[in-house]
């Protein structure tokens, strides 16, 4: 999801005609608010975030009869199902609203682990965005085109539940 937006973005922006992407209903995904790997929170963490964090300016939920088969979305009149899924996508609003986004480049360069997807968005020397979908790993970011006098606080953001930056062990980093 995130490099074919990305390259999307990109090569129409080289071309001199930056496009906009959005995500609209990216897969068939049980009516699940638990199930981590085909439920709802497979979305949020493989679909959502990642598009989102690439420069896609949207992201529809897709919503789909148990069971599969499509009609369930013109037939809902109950959007307490969705709750959590609504939730997330005000989480992530939430997330990117302070940042220049008109001025960043979405990476997955500048971030590595030893686990997971890193998805960055980036203003270089100024601010940098980063989705990691796996907790509990730990990463590194490449200042090394950064000024070295240049420093940066470290906050951590909850995607499930979302509220305050948080600080965690590592409370800044240098260029």
């Amino acid at each position: 999801m995130f490099d074919t937006i990305a390259s999307y973005r990109a090569k129409s922006a080289a071309a001199g005609r930056k496009w906009t992407a959005a995500c609209d209903e990216p897969q068939t995904i049980q009516n699940d608010m638990t199930d981590e790997i085909n439920g709802y929170p497979s979305g949020r963490r493989d679909k959502m975030w990642p598009c989102l964090m690439a420069g896609g300016d949207g992201f529809l939920w897709y919503i789909q009869n148990d069971g599969g088969g499509h009609g369930f979305d013109q037939h809902i009149d109950d959007f307490s199902i969705m709750r959590s899924a609504l939730q997330w996508s005000k989480h992530i609003r939430d997330f990117l609203a302070p940042l220049p986004l008109l001025e960043m480049i979405s990476s997955t360069s500048i971030v590595t682990s030893a686990s997971g997807e890193d998805n960055t968005l980036a203003k270089s020397g100024e601010v940098y965005a980063v989705f990691k979908d796996r907790v509990g790993t730990g990463m590194t970011i490449d200042l090394r085109g950064v000024a070295s006098s240049l420093a940066f606080s470290v906050q951590w953001f909850d995607p499930r539940n979302g509220g305050a930056f948080r600080n965690g062990t590592v409370m800044g980093v240098t260029g």
